[in-house]
């Protein structure tokens, strides 16, 4: 047995000593306890500065994260809980009161509560609103959803040589759309006007309501539109009226010699072509038995109308009888009396000059009849035609 030893110390009169164990496991003890008293301190003050619990507020302008459709509709109990939690702890602090490591978002934010910023709108919402970032609708797509243009018309450029299409509508079908197309100047508004300047026959066509043109001719180009749209349309009427072959030129509106472009328009009669659907093929006839002139007039144009024609070339002559006009004071008869028409050709013109004087006198007249044409005993299949001259005198 051995004895303890406070038992020992009184008998050998010996000191008692303390285990040095139990004074280690006390001061690991001690240490612990130290350590986690300052570890709680510098927690409480770490807090203080930035919450654990509010990541948020280290950023200024929130990141947008692309969810799945799914995450976006359902939310988690613990997701709405953190969500409740963070507004909570942001809600009544101040984005200055925040240490905030980018200078920039802190000048953006200054003064600024956080749940004002929550509230505004992302920076992708306040761009796709923003006037200035709506993409400016060019206006040739206004010309993509039209119907394609009948004629399209190039117009010349400084030193360039005018253009010249050619366009044939027939009355009774409507009207046709004519593209004016410039190169040049495209950012500037721009004005051009499209005029008769040439027709066959004795009287104007545009002044005899033949066919119109929208805007009187006047055409504008807004800026920034390269392509501009007219229209010419041709009323229908219940005569037989010969063709009309019309040159129309597309020239500015400031300046009378500057030509950009020419169209050649032929006018179809529909009533005309109507009646000789009958007809055998190569009937060659005047168009009207009648015309009128003035003397003053430099000059009078005789259509010779070719009635269904063939791809097969013709000539036929002709001769000019005096009535009461006299060739070589009234007139000038033509030197080579030939009308010819190539293969399909439908129309052909007799040019005749006339003179000029300043005696007054009556009206007077001489006729043109065909040589060779075939006869007809339709009246008014004309082979021969009367011009008579008025005085202006």
């Amino acid at each position: 047995m051995i004895p303890d030893e406070p038992m020992v110390a009184r008998n050998f009169d010996i000191e008692p000593r303390r285990s040095p164990w139990r004074l280690a496991v006390l001061g690991i003890i001690l240490i612990a306890i130290a350590a986690v008293a300052v570890n709680m301190d510098l927690f409480e003050k770490i807090e203080m500065l930035i919450p654990l619990e509010a990541p948020s507020k280290m950023a200024v302008v929130p990141v947008p994260q692309t969810a799945a459709p799914e995450e976006d509709e359902i939310a988690t109990p613990q997701a709405s809980a953190e969500a409740i939690a963070d507004d909570a702890l942001v809600g009544d602090v101040l984005v200055d009161d925040v240490l905030v490591d980018n200078a920039d978002s802190e000048a953006l934010v200054e003064g600024k509560p956080v749940e004002d910023i929550f509230d505004q709108e992302s920076p992708e919402e306040t761009l796709a609103d923003s006037p200035a970032t709506e993409t400016p609708v060019e206006p040739e797509a206004v010309f993509a959803a039209m119907l394609p243009a009948t004629l399209t018309v190039g117009l010349a450029a400084n030193g360039q040589n005018a253009s010249e299409v050619y366009l044939t509508i027939r009355e009774g079908t409507g009207a046709a759309t004519i593209d004016l197309v410039r190169m040049t100047n495209i950012l500037e508004s721009y004005t051009v006007l499209l005029e008769e300047v040439g027709f066959s026959g004795n009287r104007s066509p545009w002044e005899e309501g033949r066919y119109q043109i929208a805007n009187s001719g006047y055409v504008t180009f807004e800026a920034g539109e390269s392509r501009a749209r007219t229209v010419i349309f041709v009323p229908s009427d219940t005569q037989r009226d010969p063709d009309r072959r019309i040159t129309i030129q597309v020239r500015e509106v400031d300046n009378a010699a500057r030509a950009l472009a020419r169209i050649e328009l032929t006018l179809e009669d529909d009533d005309q072509r109507r009646y000789e659907a009958g007809f055998p093929p190569n009937i060659i006839a005047f168009a009207n038995g009648q015309i009128f002139i003035r003397e003053a007039d430099p000059a009078v144009q005789i259509d010779v109308i070719r009635f269904n024609p063939d791809n097969t070339a013709v000539e036929v002559s002709y001769v000019v009888h005096d009535l009461s006009a006299t060739a070589g004071e009234d007139y000038f008869p033509p030197g080579l009396p030939i009308i010819f028409f190539g293969p399909g050709q439908r129309t052909a013109r007799i040019l005749i000059p006339l003179i000029q004087d300043s005696d007054p006198e009556a009206d007077e007249a001489f006729m043109i009849e065909l040589i060779g044409g075939t006869p007809q005993s339709d009246p008014d299949i004309y082979q021969r035609i009367t011009v008579m001259i008025r005085d202006d005198d």
